[in-house]
């Protein structure tokens, strides 16, 4: 005996005769009768044979032609796959969720065992032509996606019960026939094929077969089965990884942050037969998983009713702004530490001695570094006219570099100035010397007495070995003393006077030669020292200027 049939018998034994009929009476009414879950079965499939046994896909389900049917849509942000910056394309992985009325699609549940929802394939149903306008597609030699033949702008609009003539060509009555300049161009069932464009950075629709079709509205939906109430609504919930254009400003990278849209409307369907809304004033972002490159503010979704210059039906679309922001940490410590610490390199090419040999190959150096790191950011940015932040700083200080080059081929110049260069003049000697030389610290150069002494000690020796550098009164003292003895004539007393005066003179020019080779050393030491502060000064303000603009 079955347990239920054992609890009823223990109850009825002691009851009275009434009191156990309405207690068996109210038992099988609780109870479930043995097969009824199969019963609930035969009774969905027998809802789903009458449902469908005249009904078709092909058709707004609405009583009434004339009305519009009201689509709702609401988009999940699930995840931002990537955002190619150099090609402008955004890749997100989306949930989209459309709910509508569809009034051939209703029952009384009391019918049916109180079968509320089923959940069936969404090709069974009418489903809203609802698309991603600004969808990224690669234009081919023959349009997009393989197209038939229209590469260029085809505005073209079809009314249901009438004609009218387009950019393309002109369509018959009632919609049939095609557009000579795009032979594949028909048009649908009911609605407006719209006069829209084919643009590089999406496309914008105009029904043009080669396009998304319903079952792959967004270019990466899966085919999911979607949930029909008794009342008649349905909702339908399909993930898509979606490819969309989106105009990226790079002006302040790697601070920037960049305005996304994704805008979604009917492709076919005009205002008047399709009024699609947003459920919620923002996409919902509970279920974003987080991305190490960009952090989303928010994504505000706004309702747009446009009217077309080819119809005069209004054209509803819903657009969702994603707000994003770049996560810098990554190019700071990558791109803009590096081309800061080799910026501060550029004036210690100043501090260099100048006999060193280094002076100038250190400035290249840096310019080349530089320059390899302005490749890597031009290699990612897309090209546009506007220059990104970490660019224009990269050309300030290559800029920077190559005027600091310059100045230390100049200053090396003036610091080998020969014992042939002129004095120092005044105004020099007064500015740079004096006034400068205490700004900067730099003291006067100590000469060494050893490299007079030589240079006197190899003067002396020519001039005694009477050579051509003696002077003109040597060799007539030599001629008049030849017959004189030494002791005895003082003659050679005179050309003895001349030749230490000569040999002084030579000292005195040597001294002078010195001197004003001395003097350039210390000017060419003092514009360096200048030159150094200057530039370091430069870098640090540039350095803040940048900080302070991604602040």
């Amino acid at each position: 005996m079955e347990p239920g049939a054992r609890l009823c018998l223990s109850l009825c034994c002691g009851m009275e005769p009434g009191a156990r009929l309405c207690l068996s009476l109210c038992l099988a009414a609780v109870l479930p009768a043995p097969g009824c879950r199969g019963a609930q079965g035969r009774l969905a499939y027998k809802l789903l044979h009458d449902l469908f046994a005249n009904y078709s896909s092909a058709l707004r389900p609405v009583e009434d032609t004339d009305r519009a049917l009201n689509v709702t849509l609401q988009v999940t942000l699930s995840q931002i796959i990537d955002m190619d910056e150099r090609n402008q394309v955004l890749t997100s992985y989306l949930w989209v969720r459309q709910t509508w009325l569809d009034a051939h699609l209703t029952w009384d549940k009391d019918g049916y065992g109180g079968i509320d929802s089923i959940r069936i394939p969404s090709s069974y149903v009418w489903r809203p032509d609802i698309i991603l306008y600004n969808k990224w597609v690669v234009l081919g030699p023959r349009g997009p996606a393989g197209a038939g033949g229209c590469t260029g702008r085809c505005g073209l609009g079809v009314g249901a019960g009438g004609s009218r003539r387009g950019r393309c060509g002109e369509m018959g009555p009632g919609g049939a026939g095609s557009s000579p300049a795009c032979p594949g161009l028909t048009p649908s069932t009911e609605g407006t094929a719209r006069g829209r464009e084919w643009r590089g950075e999406g496309m914008r629709p105009h029904g043009h077969p080669s396009l998304p079709s319903a079952d792959e509205h967004f270019g990466g939906s899966m085919e999911t089965n979607v949930v029909l109430r008794s009342d008649g609504h349905i909702m339908w919930d399909s993930p898509a990884i979606t490819k969309s254009s989106c105009k990226v400003d790079v002006s302040y990278f790697p601070f920037d942050g960049q305005q996304c849209r994704l805008t979604f409307g009917s492709w076919t369907h005009n205002g008047n037969q399709i009024d699609l809304r947003n459920q919620l004033d923002t996409g919902d972002l509970r279920d974003f998983v987080e991305n190490v490159e960009w952090e989303v503010l928010g994504m505000p979704a706004t309702r747009n009713v446009i009217t077309y210059g080819c119809c005069s039906e209004p054209y509803p679309d819903v657009t969702y702004t994603l707000l994003l922001r770049r996560r810098a940490s990554f190019y700071i410590f990558n791109l803009l530490l590096p081309c800061i610490m080799v910026s501060f390199l550029a004036p210690l090419g100043f501090y260099l001695p100048a006999d060193s040999g280094e002076k100038v190959s250190l400035g290249v150096t840096v310019l080349l570094a530089l320059t390899v790191f302005q490749l890597l950011v031009a290699e990612s940015m897309p090209p546009s006219e506007s220059v990104p932040l970490i660019g224009k700083y990269y050309i300030a200080t290559m800029t920077m570099i190559t005027a600091s080059t310059a100045l230390t081929i100049f200053i090396m110049n003036v610091h080998h100035c020969g014992p042939g260069a002129r004095a120092v003049p005044p105004w020099a000697r007064r500015l740079i010397l004096h006034h400068m030389a205490r700004l900067c610290c730099v003291y006067e150069v100590g000469e060494s007495c050893k490299g007079p002494q030589r240079a006197l000690g190899g003067r002396a020796s020519v001039g005694d070995a009477g050579g051509p550098g003696e002077s003109p009164g040597e060799g007539q003292a030599g001629t008049e003393v030849r017959g004189c003895p030494w002791d005895h004539c003082l003659c050679h007393h005179d050309a003895l006077l001349r030749n230490v005066g000569y040999i002084a003179g030579c000292f005195r020019r040597q001294r002078a030669n010195q001197r004003r080779t001395g003097e350039w050393k210390k000017v060419a030491k003092v514009m360096d020292r200048f030159f150094m502060w200057v530039f370091f000064l430069m870098v640090f303000l540039m350095s803040v200027l940048v900080l302070g603009n991604a602040a």
